[in-house]
This record gives structure tokens, sequence and C-alpha cells, in this order.
């Protein structure tokens, strides 16, 4: 489970350059692998419950984060693609000024 959930976390890392959004989104693919390895029966069900309850806590203690994500002012990593896009257009809205 670990390859899967680190490859992906990165992959949204790097994508979308939001800690918090990254932290959410892992838990959500936790809980998708999970639920698949339940389903096949390699783990018990009760895991499935486990990550939602991990997932509802990470929600609770990320409030203010999501906050700032609604109201378009949580910070972007630059080293991800979002934020090579946002550099971009800043940089072209200073040249067209």
């Amino acid at each position: 489970m670990f390859p899967i959930a680190f490859g992906l976390g990165a992959l949204i890392w790097f994508s979308i350059g939001i800690a918090s959004l990254t932290t959410m989104a892992i838990g959500l693919v936790v809980i998708i692998i999970f639920a698949i390895q339940a389903s096949q029966g390699h783990l018990p069900s009760i895991y499935i419950w486990y990550g939602v309850a991990a997932e509802a806590l990470l929600i609770w203690a990320l409030r203010p984060n999501i906050k700032k994500l609604m109201a378009g002012n949580e910070r972007v990593i630059g080293m991800s693609l979002n934020g090579w896009l946002r550099a971009r257009k800043e940089a072209k809205a200073k040249e067209n000024k």
C-alpha cells in the first residue's frame, strides 16, 4: 500500500502544490486502497472505517487551511506545476501593465 499511496501523493503534490489538499487527497487514496483490499479479502473491512475516521480527523484539523483554499489564499509550492503556472501568469500580468 505504501508505494501506491506515496507515488500518488508525490504526483498530487507536484501537480497541485498545496500541502493541505495533498494531505486530504492521500487520505482518500488510502480509503480507496483499503476498500479494494477489503473487497478482495486481504484486509478486514474495519480498516475502511479507520480510514474514514482518520480522514474526518484530517479535515477537522485542516479547517483553517480549507477556509484559505475556499478564499483562494492557500500557499502554493513553487516547485509544483500549479506554482509554475501561477508564476508564469503573474509574470505575464506584470509584463502587460
